[in-house]
C-alpha cells in the first residue's frame, strides 16, 4: 500500500497607500526673482516652470531666488531638485546651473549643470538630498552663462524643475 500527501499553501499580499498633503513645496510669492525668471507654478505646487532664464553673449546672469522650497510642516524633509528640458537654443549656452541656497544664500547640497553647445546635457540631476528644517522656505538659484560666439539679442530656455521629498 502506499500513500501520498499533497501540500497547498497559498501566499496572500496586502498594500496599503496613502494620498497626504503636500507639505514641501515650491513658492512663487516668495521668491523675490519668480516673475523675472518666468515662474508658473504646476498641481499642488509640485513643479516650477522657469521660462525667462536669458542669457546674454560672454556673460553670467544670476537669478538669486528664482523660486521658493517652503516646508510647512512641522517636522525636517530631505529635498532634492531634478530638471527636465522642454525647449531652447543649445549654442546660446554655455552653461544653467541651479543650487537650493537657504535664507542666507548660503549654497546646500550638489549643483545640477545644464551645458548647452552643440545640444543641451544635463549633469548633476537630481542633485543630492539636503535636510530643509520645519517651517522653513529655502530658494532655487540659478547661473546663467551665455556663450561668446551668441549671435542672438536673447535665447531663452525654457526647463521644468522638480522636487523629491522624503
Amino acid at each position: 500500500m502506499t500513500a501520498s500527501a499533497a501540500v497547498y499553501y497559498g501566499l496572500q499580499y496586502r498594500s496599503v497607500s496613502t494620498i497626504s498633503k503636500t507639505t514641501v513645496a515650491f513658492c512663487g510669492g516668495c521668491a523675490a526673482d519668480f516673475t523675472t525668471a518666468g515662474g508658473t507654478l504646476g498641481t499642488n505646487n509640485t513643479y516650477v516652470k522657469l521660462t525667462g532664464i536669458k542669457g546674454y553673449p560672454n556673460a553670467t546672469g544670476t537669478y538669486e531666488q528664482s523660486v521658493g522650497i517652503q516646508n510647512s510642516d512641522t517636522s525636517a524633509h530631505n529635498v532634492r531638485l531634478r530638471a527636465n528640458l522642454q525647449s531652447g537654443t543649445s549654442t546660446a549656452y554655455n552653461t544653467i546651473v541651479f543650487r537650493i541656497v537657504d535664507a542666507s544664500n548660503n549654497v546646500q547640497g550638489t549643483a545640477m549643470t545644464i551645458t548647452g553647445g552643440g545640444s543641451f546635457t544635463v549633469s548633476g540631476s537630481p542633485t543630492t538630498f539636503v535636510s530643509l528644517a520645519a517651517s522653513t522656505t529655502w530658494y532655487v538659484r540659478v547661473e546663467v552663462t551665455g556663450a561668446a560666439s551668441n549671435t542672438i539679442t536673447a535665447s531663452t530656455a525654457t526647463i521644468d524643475l522638480y522636487i523629491d521629498v522624503q
